[in-house]
């Protein structure tokens, strides 16, 4: 049996800090590390739940950048008296600072919008600059830029209340994401047993659970057995559900499980179950 040679050894590290990039860097990440999925069935592969899902609002956030300099270059033709037909005589009377203040929102909306960290620092600048042109231009033109200035003002102090809620922005700084949960998660104790290895989770959903699990064999994606015992008080009590589960994350001590293949049923079950269980 040959040893294995120092190339070997670096050629699979880079193999798999390739996959670890891939998983990290993908839009919309599913949770599912592409090294380990290799040679799965597609039906399994359909079963991985998404564990973060884009909000809403960063999408219309987005959005809104990327419709704002239009708003802007008609505003501004509408200002100079000039037609919107022709975008040569409107630049012609705009200064180098507005012109980059108007065409800088489409930067941001990319950045913001796959999740790079250089865009949610390009968004906080670009507000800061819009608050400080604004201001001196109410200073040196109050009469003209009133409405306009009032409205960019706006705009402005929403991009800093929006990128500054700890949901929405701390994915930015966290390649996890664990702000952009798909499910709600809730923090109960619920006794349960992986593998018939006895367990209390520290959080479940409709979708998973979380647990302890130190010196955990497991690895990711692996599939569990799961039975949840509903605590007594609930309505569900003594409703053993037998469930299918994967392991989705290991973080540390904690072991995320994601169910697999719940039915209507069963999911009915442990939202009645998570609804009448206290924290």
């Amino acid at each position: 049996m040959s040893t294995p040679t120092r190339i070997d050894t670096i050629e699979s590290f880079m193999e798999k800090s390739r996959c670890r990039s891939f998983l990290i860097v993908i839009s919309g990440d599913s949770g599912v590390d592409p090294c380990m999925s290799e040679g799965k069935s597609g039906s399994m592969l359909k079963e991985r739940r998404r564990r973060v899902v884009r909000p809403v609002r960063l999408t219309l956030i987005a959005v809104f950048f990327l419709v704002l300099p239009f708003a802007n270059y008609v505003i501004r033709a509408l200002m100079y008296d000039v037609s919107i037909l022709n975008p040569r005589e409107v630049f012609d009377n705009i200064d180098t600072l507005p012109l980059i203040l108007m065409l800088a929102p489409w930067l941001v909306a990319v950045g913001l919008f796959f999740v790079r960290i250089w865009g949610w620092y390009a968004a906080v600048v670009y507000g800061m600059l819009l608050l400080g042109y604004n201001f001196y231009a109410l200073v040196a033109n109050p009469t003209l830029y009133n409405f306009f200035t009032l409205s960019q003002v706006i705009v402005a102090a929403l991009i800093f209340y929006l990128l500054g809620e700890q949901d929405l922005a701390a994915p930015y700084f966290d390649y996890s994401r664990r702000g952009w949960r798909g499910h709600a998660r809730k923090a109960v104790r619920i006794n349960v047993s992986v593998n018939g290895k006895p367990f209390v989770t520290s959080d479940m959903s409709n979708a998973g659970l979380c647990i302890i699990w130190r010196e955990c064999p497991l690895q990711l994606n692996n599939a569990v057995d799961l039975n949840v015992i509903p605590p007594e008080n609930t309505d569900t009590s003594g409703e053993l559900l037998e469930l299918r589960g994967g392991v989705a994350r290991i973080d540390g001590d904690y072991i995320g499980i994601a169910f697999r293949g719940l039915s209507r049923k069963q999911r009915k079950t442990i939202e009645r179950m998570l609804k009448d269980t206290t924290v």
